[in-house]
This record gives structure tokens, C-alpha cells and sequence, in this order.
């Protein structure tokens, strides 16, 4: 009896007990999925009534997208020897090649075309203007 005891305590002991140079768990990084709205994106025209009204002061402007959902317009003012004003807010993706960016309570949609722009447009008086950007 005590044979048949000191047996089964070593069968369970040796069945319970784990290999210690099992493989090693794979540890995977997260994907992380970028937005292509991220980057630095430059003021290439402005269009109104068919025309495009960019020029040298205009053309400095650029808008910053970040990946923590901040960004920055850096605009010129022509009038005022290309003077730089900068305002920073906020960007949320709408998931339908839309961005919502908003500074200061004002918010804009901006669109993302197949061509890689930028734009956004808004009505000004009984006209509509477009402002686009490319990275």
C-alpha cells in the first residue's frame, strides 16, 4: 500500500508539473492605422466664379494635421505685407473621406478627394469658394 501511495504521488507530481523552456510568447505590436489627413498640407488655390484668386502671399499658407487630432492653419495676409496669423484647434475624422476642423466654436468640413486634395468651400454672398490644399 505504501508502494502503490509513493507511486501515484510521484505520477501526479511528475504530470502536474510544467516544462519550463516551453516557447516563448509572441508579443505583436498594435497596428497602428494612420489617417492620411495627417501631415503638412500647402494652399495650392483659392476658386471663385471659375477663377483661381491664389497668389504669392496666399500661397504661403499651410495647415499641419497631427496625429493626436490638433492642428494648425497658418495663413497670410496680402493686405498687411503677408503678415502670418496662426490658430490652432482640433480635426475629427467623419469616416467618409470628411474631417470636421474646428478653431475657436467655428468648425469646418473638409473634404478628401481621390486626387489627394484637401478642400473646403463656404458661400460668400450668393457665391462659392474653394480653398484647396495638397501635401
Amino acid at each position: 500500500m505504501k508502494k502503490t501511495l509513493i507511486l501515484v504521488v510521484l505520477l501526479v507530481v511528475s504530470f502536474s508539473c510544467t516544462n519550463s523552456m516551453e516557447d516563448p510568447i509572441e508579443v505583436v505590436p498594435p497596428v497602428v492605422v494612420t489617417s492620411p489627413v495627417i501631415g503638412e498640407w500647402k494652399l495650392i488655390s483659392i476658386t471663385a466664379m471659375g477663377q483661381n484668386f491664389i497668389n504669392d502671399c496666399k500661397s504661403k499658407d499651410k495647415i499641419e494635421v497631427r496625429t493626436n487630432k490638433t492642428f494648425t492653419i497658418t495663413n497670410h495676409f496680402e493686405d498687411n505685407n503677408c503678415a502670418i496669423q496662426t490658430s490652432s484647434g482640433t480635426w475629427r475624422d467623419n469616416l467618409n473621406s470628411t474631417f470636421n476642423f474646428s478653431v475657436a466654436g467655428d468648425t469646418q468640413v473638409f473634404t478628401l478627394t481621390s486626387d489627394n486634395l484637401l478642400t473646403f468651400s463656404f458661400q460668400q454672398e450668393s457665391e462659392t469658394i474653394v480653398y484647396s490644399y495638397q501635401k
